[in-house]
């Protein structure tokens, strides 16, 4: 699994050309592998949610997995904005990793070590 961000900006111009500030732009892209992809198939985990949005009080999805393998780009008029926006998709796709790895489990066994031996 790859994340490819591209950040970019592009200075603002007023109705006479004038300098009204700069945009910044992030662009996001998830890159799955083959197996990753069949996951998302097999769990049908297009629809996945991987961030959130707050709309009049009401906590609604954001970029979805399938969105996010497609390609998303966000405008914004800070670098703090990016700064924040870039965080929440990289923990986002993070936890995402976790349960993809999780999903891979299914129908195995899995061991896991606990504390130390002597």
């Amino acid at each position: 699994m790859q994340l490819a961000i591209i950040r970019d900006q592009a200075d603002k111009r007023g109705m006479l050309g004038g300098h009204k500030g700069v945009n910044f732009s992030l662009y996001y892209e998830l890159r799955l592998t083959e197996h990753e992809r069949q996951l998302v198939e097999r769990y049908r985990l297009g629809t996945y949610a991987l961030t959130f949005q707050t709309l009049r009080g009401q906590e609604m999805p954001g970029t979805t997995v399938a969105q996010a393998m497609q390609g998303q780009m966000r405008t914004m008029e800070s670098v703090a904005v990016l700064v924040k926006n870039e965080k929440v998709i990289k923990e986002a796709v993070e936890d995402f990793k976790i349960l993809l790895d999780v999903a891979s489990t299914f129908g195995g066994e899995d061991v896991i070590e606990i504390g130390g031996g002597h």
